[in-house]
């Protein structure tokens, strides 16, 4: 049971997929933009660390089309 929370608890929900990238290749970088405008375009909940410079990039597309996202943030 949620007591408290921040932001939208249906999408708790839904089926999630996580997203971690680290170093990439530019190749890959490619393929990371193409697999979050296909998760963005089919509305697939995405959980994404926003640790990297791809992560953050992926969220971005994410979030355009509202599709349901989670960013994960965690400090130091």
């Amino acid at each position: 049971m949620i007591t408290a929370s921040l932001g939208n608890t249906d999408l708790l929900k839904l089926p999630k997929t996580a997203f971690y990238a680290a170093k990439v290749s530019a190749l890959a970088v490619l393929k990371c933009y193409d697999w979050a405008i296909a998760q963005r375009e089919s509305g697939v909940c995405v959980i994404i660390g926003f640790h990297s410079q791809i992560e953050k990039m992926c969220y971005i597309i994410c979030s355009k089309a509202h599709s349901p996202s989670f960013w994960h943030w965690q400090g130091v």
